[in-house]
């Protein structure tokens, strides 16, 4: 598919759309009692996480744009409706596990002074393509959809404060990881893109923090070199897991430095870690921890024109047994493992996250750790 000049067209995109607004219906989260721990769930982030709101964009792209690409995207089959899994993100589990479950859905987005709203009560602003900054990376575009213009939008619909009551998950990078695995072979260029990608990464949470934020759910990226995308697509499974590693180690110490200086609650999930002992575990255990023994072929089968290329196998395996569903993303029982670690994040020798038990957490809360 040929991409268009991305300045241009989100340029004209924007003139189109000062004057009128598209109304997007996203599916509504099921309700639940308030958490006695937090007031609220506010998540930024990118396909991980996203519930809709990269659908909603992609529909208003092809109302403004008819042709641009064949459909609105995640498309539904083979996705769950507006999600990159087979079914729940991790973020809904992490949602439901507060009492909270409602603000996982679609908060929706903005696009220059235009916001297309999402469902009413969520608090999902997470763009599928998402960068750590202002851009995003979808089909060769440039969108304004990143993890900083994610969080100006939330601060500007809260008149620029953000409550200090309220859990802030942010979660993002693997798209700077993605982009700078396939576009740079220098590793010195691509590791300097990615701390300066940790930089933005940092940025946004220090922005939320000096608006108020004091509780937040952060995490590192799952290793990218695993990956059927690195491995199958771009043929670049070793610097995929170089970058991954990277880009984890800048930000792991910028964060660090974060929560010392602003006396700020950050709850640091292992993604990486996780998802190398799910590999472990089905590679020389059976699965017997994790139920997952299909960790190499993704159990949909995404079009090559979405995908990117071919992969060898693709939905031939049960998404119930397999780790990956589709080029990049895991499959929802794997993202609902996800959730369960960030969930049994502890301080004090009990749950500071969840408000009730669950029987994964003994094995999942080893998965996080809490800085201060």
């Amino acid at each position: 598919m040929k991409s268009r000049n991305a300045s241009s067209l989100w340029t004209k995109t924007l003139t189109l759309m000062s004057g009128a607004m598209t109304a997007i219906c996203l599916s509504m989260a099921p309700q639940g009692a308030k958490a006695e721990n937090f007031n609220n769930v506010v998540i930024i982030g990118d396909s991980l996480s996203d519930t809709g709101n990269l659908f909603g964009l992609s529909t208003v792209l092809l109302y403004l744009y008819p042709g641009l690409f064949p459909e609105a995207f995640p498309m539904s089959p083979p996705y769950a409706q507006g999600r990159f899994s087979n079914g729940p993100v991790w973020i809904e589990t992490l949602a439901y596990r507060v009492d909270h479950p409602a603000a996982a859905a679609p908060a929706g987005f903005a696009l220059g002074p235009t916001i297309f709203p999402g469902y009413p009560g969520g608090g999902n602003y997470s763009i599928a393509g998402a960068l750590a900054g202002t851009g995003g990376s979808v089909f060769g575009e440039n969108p304004p959809t990143g993890l900083k213009v994610q969080a100006e939008l939330y601060l500007q619909q809260h008149g620029g404060a953000a409550d200090p009551g309220t859990l802030y998950v942010v979660v993002g990078g693997g798209n700077d990881v993605r982009v700078q695995t396939a576009a740079q072979s220098s590793k010195k260029l691509r590791d300097a893109a990615l701390q300066a990608a940790a930089q933005s990464y940092r940025d946004v949470i220090k922005r939320l923090a000096d608006a108020g934020a004091k509780t937040f759910v952060v995490a590192n990226v799952p290793d990218f070199g695993v990956s059927p995308e690195a491995i199958y697509i771009y043929n670049k499974a070793s610097a995929a897991s170089d970058a991954t590693r990277s880009f984890n180690r800048y930000a792991d110490r910028m964060l660090e430095r974060l929560a010392e200086q602003q006396d700020l609650t950050l709850a640091r999930v292992d993604f990486f870690g996780l998802m190398d002992a799910i590999i472990h575990d089905a590679t020389y255990e059976g699965g017997a921890t994790f139920g997952i023994t299909n960790v190499n072929t993704p159990c949909l089968d995404v079009p090559a024109w979405f995908a990117g290329g071919v992969i060898p196998g693709a939905g031939t395996s049960n998404c119930n047994i397999s780790l990956w569903a589709d080029y990049h993303h895991p499959t929802a029982k794997v993202l609902a493992l996800m959730g369960h670690a960030a969930a049994a994040c502890r301080i004090n020798r009990r749950t500071v996250i969840a408000t009730t038990p669950d029987p994964m957490d003994e094995v999942l809360h080893s998965f996080c750790d809490v800085l201060h």
